[in-house]
């Protein structure tokens, strides 16, 4: 069965981008959401197997939606995704329950990076 993911990001073309990457590594992207409270609003409703997540985003950033999907289910699969390189802002998503973080100007090592949590 194919894993079922949330694509969230403010940016309409990268999450065309990580949704086109998503469906060639056999994923099922069931929804996108573009800011924090709608990450968490789709999240609720759809219940998907992963979720990759921005952390800089408008009405509600990426860390304050991973505290919130995390509370409506604590086994929530969220990888972050960001251009920020603060060792803080990693450290706290981690801590937060955030399964990894992945930076986009990385987005080569996605592909690799992600394949273990699509077993």
């Amino acid at each position: 069965m194919a894993v079922r993911v949330l694509v969230v990001d403010d940016s309409r073309t990268f999450r065309a981008m990580l949704t086109d990457m998503l469906r060639g590594l056999g994923c099922v992207v069931v929804g996108e959401a573009a800011d924090g409270e709608e990450a968490v609003a789709r999240f609720t409703e759809l219940r998907p197997s992963l979720v990759l997540l921005d952390v800089e985003m408008p009405n509600a950033n990426g860390l304050s939606a991973l505290m919130r999907i995390r509370a409506v289910d604590p086994r929530a699969v969220v990888i972050m995704c960001s251009v920020l390189e603060s060792n803080s802002i990693l450290e706290a998503c981690l801590v937060n329950g955030a399964a990894d973080y992945i930076r986009k100007d990385r987005m080569d090592e996605a592909p690799a990076r992600l394949r273990r949590y699509l077993l």
